[in-house]
């Protein structure tokens, strides 16, 4: 099951990719938070798949365990910039549109 939800994580930061350039060649115009949320898929997809090894993992040394912890903490920062990057693009674009 949790090898179905990283496969369907990953077709769908595929797809994002695909339509973003699309969208790029049609249209012309480079869409940040599309980038941005592909970035925030990935993370999350990536801290699932690391808290999925940390349970099914039968065996699990100290090392093993903090690197682990490590790894999720930080692509939990990574996903924390990444939302407030798209919060700031989306700002910025609503606040240039207004003028």
């Amino acid at each position: 099951m949790i090898q179905g939800i990283n496969d369907i994580l990953f077709v769908v930061i595929i797809l994002e990719i695909m339509r973003t350039v699309i969208v790029r060649f049609t249209d012309g115009i480079f869409q940040l938070d599309n980038f941005l949320i592909i970035g925030v898929i990935a993370a999350v997809r990536h801290i699932l798949t690391v808290g999925a090894s940390l349970t099914m993992e039968k065996e699990k040394t100290t090392e093993y365990f903090n690197r682990a912890l490590i790894e999720m903490g930080v692509n939990t920062g990574i996903v924390l910039a990444l939302v407030f990057a798209l919060f700031l693009s989306r700002a910025a674009r609503k606040s240039s549109a207004a003028k």
